[in-house]
């Protein structure tokens, strides 16, 4: 016998999840929704845990404990036991709690996961997607951002290995104004393609760390080729593709990026090879819980 949940919607998973400063002393910050309206009598409270492996682990190398509600940012800080080249998880817990009884009424958990590279800072936060397992044209993952943009400010995009990729905005995003893809020693440059709204069609040639701007207007899609097999990347490889974008206007990106890829993982690999420095990707785990039953 348990009693009726008074909340019966779990909290909303959080967006623009990202990890700057190093991978072996991460900060990892996120947006609440603005959808998430908590009743009156209830509280939102967060926490966040580190794990040493690609899934939920049996103990968390750290725990902030509940946060301040609207609490949208932890420094992890530098951890002995962390690594390079060793995959960790980022669980970012949403819980609703009733205020008179205390009672845990419904939770949000999301995994981020990453390969530490090194105590060198990264560039700047690095946003990560969802992943949607197999449902991209051939059967790959498909990454869905939901960050904030600005008109003409750079954010980077750090996805998991491939031969090529396939950017493209949300129904209501600014366009795509420009890009700059990164040196990872490819033997040729990139082969840049824009959509025509039927077709895919030949732009240019694009070598590393060169801004292309697109014309008048931007673009809704892009595809870039040529990125060599030889060059495939692994979540234990600490070199990475951070792709810099920048918008038409400001708005909120909630694109996507669809691998290209010769060698399609099974749906369960990709769950496991989380988003990362090296690779990433990103799962939210939503579900409802009873008071009577957490209790027993």
């Amino acid at each position: 016998m348990t009693n009726a949940l008074a909340v019966t919607t779990t909290p909303l998973p959080n967006t623009a999840v990202a990890i700057s400063g190093s991978t072996l002393a991460p900060t990892i910050s996120w947006t609440i929704p603005t959808g998430s309206t908590i009743p009156t009598g209830f509280v939102l409270k967060e926490s966040v845990y580190l794990f040493a492996q690609a899934s939920q682990g049996s103990g968390a190398l750290y725990s902030s404990g509940e946060l301040a509600p609207g609490t949208t940012q932890v420094n992890i800080g530098a951890i002995p036991q962390l690594n390079p080249g060793t995959v960790y998880t980022v669980s970012i817990q949403s819980d609703i709690f009733n205020q008179t009884t205390g009672a845990l009424e419904a939770r949000t958990r999301q995994f981020t996961g990453y390969v530490a590279a090194s105590a060198t800072p990264i560039a700047a936060p690095t946003y990560r997607p969802d992943v949607s397992p197999g449902t991209g044209p051939s059967g790959q993952a498909v990454y869905q951002f939901n960050s904030p943009v600005s008109q003409g400010i750079p954010i980077l995009l750090d996805p998991l290995v491939a031969t090529g990729f396939i950017y493209k905005t949300g129904a209501t995003n600014p366009n795509f104004a420009s890009v700059l893809l990164p040196n990872i020693g490819n033997p040729s440059p990139y082969e840049v393609f824009t959509w025509n709204g039927t077709a895919f069609v030949f732009d240019t040639n694009l070598a590393a760390n060169t801004l292309l701007t697109f014309g008048t207007g931007g673009v809704s899609e892009f595809e870039v080729l040529g990125i060599s097999p030889s060059l495939a990347l692994n979540p234990n490889n600490s070199t990475d593709f951070v792709t810099q974008l920048t918008f038409t206007g400001s708005g909120e990106f909630t694109g996507t990026m669809t691998p290209i890829t010769t060698d399609v993982p099974e749906p369960s690999t990709w769950a496991m090879m989380l988003l990362g420095f090296a690779g990433l990707g990103f799962i939210a785990f939503r579900r409802k819980s009873k008071p009577a039953l957490l209790a027993a």
